[in-house]
C-alpha cells in the first residue's frame, strides 16, 4: 500500500479502460463528414439549396438580392454560390423555384 493505491489498477481494470479508450476511438471517427446510410431518406430536407427571391429574366445578372438558400436541398447548393453570384440566367427563373445548372450561364 502507497499513496497512490486507492488510484492503481489490476490488470482486469487496466484492460477494461484501454477497451474503453477503444470504443471511444471507434466512436469519434475518422474526423470525415459524410451522410450515414440512415440519414439518406431525409438528407434533401435538412440540406438547403439555392432558390429565386423573384422572378429572374433571361440575361439577368444574379445577384445576392435574388437568390436565398432553402430547404429541402433540390438543384444548385450552397456550395456553389461563387459560381452562381455574377452568373446570368439563361432561361427564366420563376420566384420560389429551385436554380440549376442548366438555368444559369456561368
Amino acid at each position: 500500500k502507497g499513496p497512490d493505491h486507492p488510484f492503481a489498477m489490476d490488470i482486469k481494470s487496466f484492460k477494461m479502460m484501454v477497451d474503453g479508450i477503444r470504443a471511444m476511438e471507434k466512436a469519434l471517427g475518422d474526423g470525415k463528414k459524410r451522410i450515414m446510410p440512415s440519414e439518406t431518406d431525409t438528407a434533401i430536407i435538412q440540406r438547403r439549396g439555392i432558390y429565386a427571391t423573384k422572378d429572374i429574366e433571361p440575361g439577368e445578372v444574379i445577384s445576392k438580392e435574388s437568390i436565398e438558400l432553402l430547404r429541402p436541398a433540390v438543384g444548385l447548393r450552397p456550395a456553389q454560390l461563387p459560381r452562381v453570384l455574377g452568373a446570368t440566367a439563361a432561361k427564366k427563373i420563376e420566384k420560389g423555384a429551385p436554380l440549376y445548372d442548366h438555368d444559369i450561364t456561368f
